[in-house]
C-alpha cells in the first residue's frame, strides 16, 4: 500500500469539516467582499477589488486542493483493540538506543490534523522504519545519520 494520502478516519472527517466550512461559509463571505468592492466603481484602479479577487482565488485553490486530497485519500480505520504492530493512527513509544532518550509519536500519513499529539509521517525515515513493527523490535532508521530505536509500547491514539 502506498503511503501517499493515507489518513485516518478522524483526520478525514476534520478535513471534510474544513472543506464544508470553506464552501458553505467562507466562499459566500468572499463573494460578498468581491461584490462590495466591485460596486465601488472603476475596477482598473480598485485596490479593494483586486485584494478581494486575490482572496477569492486563494480560497478556490484551497477548496480544489482539499477536494482533491479527500477524493484520493486512502482512509484507514484504526482498530480500537490493542494494536500488535505499528500502523497509521497508533502512538508508538520508543527508545533511541544512541542517546537512551524515550519519545512517543503518533504515526500518520502525509496529512495530519491532530495538533495535540506529536506526529511523524509514514513517509519519514523513522515512520517507514517503524511501520508494521512490534513491541520489543529493534529497528534501524535509515536517516542521513543512521540510528536504532527499540519499540517500547504501541497504543491507540485517543
Amino acid at each position: 500500500m502506498s503511503n501517499e494520502n493515507v489518513i485516518t478516519r478522524q483526520t478525514y472527517e476534520k478535513l471534510q469539516e474544513k472543506l464544508d466550512d470553506l464552501i458553505l461559509v467562507k466562499r459566500p463571505e468572499v463573494a460578498q467582499e468581491v461584490s462590495a468592492a466591485r460596486a465601488m466603481g472603476d475596477l482598473s484602479e480598485n485596490a479593494d477589488y483586486d485584494a478581494a479577487r486575490e482572496k477569492q482565488a486563494k480560497l478556490e485553490a484551497e477548496i480544489a486542493e482539499l477536494s482533491n486530497l479527500l477524493k484520493n485519500a486512502n482512509v484507514v480505520e484504526v482498530s480500537k483493540d490493542a494494536p500488535k504492530s505499528v500502523t497509521v493512527g497508533t502512538v508508538v513509544t520508543f527508545t533511541n538506543l544512541s542517546n537512551k532518550k524515550k519519545k512517543s509519536f503518533k504515526l500518520m500519513g502525509l496529512i495530519s490534523e491532530d495538533d495535540e499529539v506529536p506526529t511523524i509521517s509514514t513517509d519519514s525515515p523513522l515512520g517507514r522504519a517503524l511501520m508494521d513493527k512490534e513491541v520489543g523490535d529493534v529497528v534501524k532508521v535509515n536517516a542521513p545519520k543512521p540510528y536504532e530505536v527499540r519499540i517500547e509500547k504501541i497504543e491507540i491514539a485517543e
